[in-house]
């Protein structure tokens, strides 16, 4: 199933059956131009981002599930959250320009962004839920870059006691966002 996916991504099915069966031909086609196409998987294939936590633990709490795609009312989560504890230093999984931003405009808690640069030139890694240490600095991968904040209401978060402390995880290549969970196909992570 995963290869026929990768085939009609790439346009295989169809160029290896154009010439015996042009009707099928045409169905790949029509088939592979509704499949999801977030960013071009091929460019992210030869890059390595670096697990700003320093392990894989996606939240699954009393307050929801952490994984991408999960439910989220009438959206669907864009991201992975990974466990934490309080101030948890995290690092930067990618070389790049230290930026603040809020997870919303609502938000109380600050968030950590990595502008790419060098290789990494048009990526965004959101690391919300962090508070960066050097704003407007320049890091390379595995630098330490941030802190995890309490997200619980009862410490000034935006979040009640159900739900764990996490560092949500969010990648955009050129605007457009990459399912980030390890195994996907889209990156690959190192510790």
């Amino acid at each position: 199933m995963i290869k026929l996916k990768h085939l009609l991504e790439q346009g295989g099915i169809a160029k290896a059956f154009a010439s015996e069966f042009p009707k099928k031909a045409m169905k790949a086609n029509s088939i592979a131009s509704k499949l999801p196409r977030h960013a071009n998987n091929a460019l992210h294939k030869d890059l390595i981002f670096k697990i700003p936590t320093g392990y894989w633990k996606v939240r699954n709490d009393d307050g929801g599930k952490g994984h991408y795609g999960a439910d989220r009312g009438s959206r669907k989560h864009h991201g992975v959250d990974l466990t934490t504890t309080l101030n948890q230093q995290m690092v930067a999984p990618i070389d790049g320009i230290v930026k603040r931003r809020k997870a919303s405009s609502t938000s109380k808690l600050d968030g950590t962004m990595i502008q790419g640069t060098g290789k990494y030139k048009g990526y965004n890694v959101y690391m919300f839920y962090t508070r960066p240490n050097a704003e407007g600095s320049k890091v390379k991968q595995g630098d330490v870059v941030s802190k995890q904040l309490a997200l619980q209401r009862s410490n000034k978060g935006d979040y009640s006691e159900d739900v764990t402390d996490h560092t949500h995880i969010k990648i955009t290549f050129n605007g457009k966002t990459i399912n980030p969970t390890i195994g996907s196909g889209n990156i690959n992570w190192i510790v």
